[in-house]
């Protein structure tokens, strides 16, 4: 009997200590707990974010194909470009671009579609006033490629493009740049440039004798051929070609 009540004391204080550390384990519990909802919160907020980046990530992909295929077809279009030239460019005498300009100013439409367009030197479409015409993408391409110091005109069909579009690079500066659309093209112009009486300055330059002219239209008005001690270049090489410059450089220079 008195064993009885001494494993039921045992009992009661091995309860109360287990109560104790119950009590003492429920802040733990509880911190764990908290920690444990918050690891949950970030990983769902990881996965979520992964997700997004994924997305993020095939757009960007999506992106750089798109560029890529632009970059080729700007690529193929520079090309297509690079190999487009004037067909059938001629050089003509002052007598033939007159009755080649006569023959331009003929032309005659039914409706406004005939473009007369004239540029000054190193100047383009921007530079012309109320200009908003739509040329053949071509016809720009190589007007934009073409170096001339003196400007150029340009005679243009709209209604049939490729029926009529000449470019034309005078040997005289044009002198004012500017446009207009009619029945007919603006020719006279040119015309004009071409048959005015010029006076130009002709300098053939040449190792020991350079020709120095004044021209009018019909005939040189005065020249001079002017004779030097300048030689022509050596190319035998070693020190005899490089005394050989150094002389020839200084007699230039003189």
């Amino acid at each position: 009997m008195f064993d009885r009540l001494f494993d039921r004391k045992e009992s009661k204080k091995r309860i109360e200590i287990l109560q104790a550390r119950i009590k003492e384990l429920e802040p733990e519990n509880k911190s764990l707990s908290t920690r444990l909802s918050k690891q949950e919160v970030r990983t769902k907020k990881a996965v979520s974010d992964r997700q997004e980046a994924g997305l993020a990530l095939k757009r960007a992909e999506e992106r750089v194909d798109n560029l890529k295929r632009a970059l080729d077809n700007l690529k193929e279009e520079t090309q297509k470009g690079d190999n487009l030239t004037f067909k059938q460019a001629v050089t003509l005498t002052n007598a033939q671009s007159c009755t080649f300009l006569s023959q331009v100013g003929s032309i005659k439409s039914r409706s406004r579609d005939l473009v007369t367009i004239y540029l000054r030197p190193n100047e383009s479409f921007a530079n012309l006033d109320g200009f908003d015409i739509e040329l053949d993408q071509d016809v720009e391409y190589l007007m934009q490629k073409i170096e001339s110091p003196t400007g150029m005109a340009l005679f243009y069909d709209m209604k049939t493009p490729g029926a009529v579009r000449m470019l034309i690079t005078p040997p005289f500066p044009i002198g004012e740049s500017g446009w207009k659309i009619d029945r007919v093209f603006g020719a006279t112009r040119m015309q004009e440039l071409l048959e005015q009486n010029q006076t130009i300055c002709i300098v053939l330059a040449h190792a020991g004798e350079t020709f120095i002219g004044i021209s009018n239209r019909e005939a040189f008005v005065n020249y001079k051929i002017v004779r030097s001690s300048v030689k022509e270049k050596h190319t035998k090489g070693g020190w005899s070609q490089r005394r050989f410059e150094r002389l020839r450089d200084e007699d230039v220079r003189l």
